[in-house]
């Protein structure tokens, strides 16, 4: 069979016309198939912008109470400073946290005191009193008041001191002092 033999059997046969319904119909299910993926990408968009947009304002909220925490911690830490007698936090494993200026300037100790116990600041004596007023204070959740005599560089001197728990979520986390000098 010579060409126009085959072309004339192929276009009685219907073959072409079969061939191209077959392509029309492809067509179709081509569109079907875009329009599907095309409204899935519009919803995944669409979730996307919401959850783009609720993650925007879940960071502004995160942002204000950042902000609210640093004011509150730099008010604690002015307070800390500012009071114009010795204070000092200890955390309950007996670790010095933080003390202010008026603790340093006083008792001539220097700031290194951090994350030290009260046997490593004081001699025994005063280690021991202020060791046990804390444990005191947390056993007891209560306030400890005591009369110290306090070696200073220059000498000897009598501090009344008291000791505190303090308090996170409700939970004692440690003790605070505040001392002024005996008169």
């Amino acid at each position: 069979m010579d060409i126009v033999g085959l072309i004339g059997a192929v276009l009685g046969s219907g073959v072409i016309s079969a061939l191209a319904t077959w392509r029309l119909s492809n067509k179709k299910a081509d569109q079907d198939g875009f329009k599907i993926l095309f409204d899935k990408l519009e919803e995944d968009n669409k979730r996307l912008r919401e959850e783009e947009e609720d993650n925007r304002n879940l960071i502004a909220k995160l942002e204000r109470q950042v902000n609210e925490l640093v004011i509150k911690v730099q008010l604690m830490e002015s307070a800390h400073n500012d009071i114009p007698i010795p204070q000092w936090f200890v955390d309950t494993h007996g670790r010095m946290l933080s003390v202010n200026e008026a603790y340093t300037e006083r008792f001539g100790i220097d700031i290194d005191v951090l994350n030290k116990t009260q046997w490593e600041i004081w001699p025994e004596d005063s280690a021991r009193d202020l060791v046990n007023a804390a444990s005191k204070a947390v056993r007891h959740e209560s306030i400890v008041e005591i009369e110290q005599e306090v070696l200073l560089p220059d000498g000897k001197e009598k501090w009344e001191i008291i000791i505190y728990p303090r308090y996170a979520s409700g939970i004692i986390i440690g003790v605070s002092g505040i001392a002024w000098k005996s008169k």
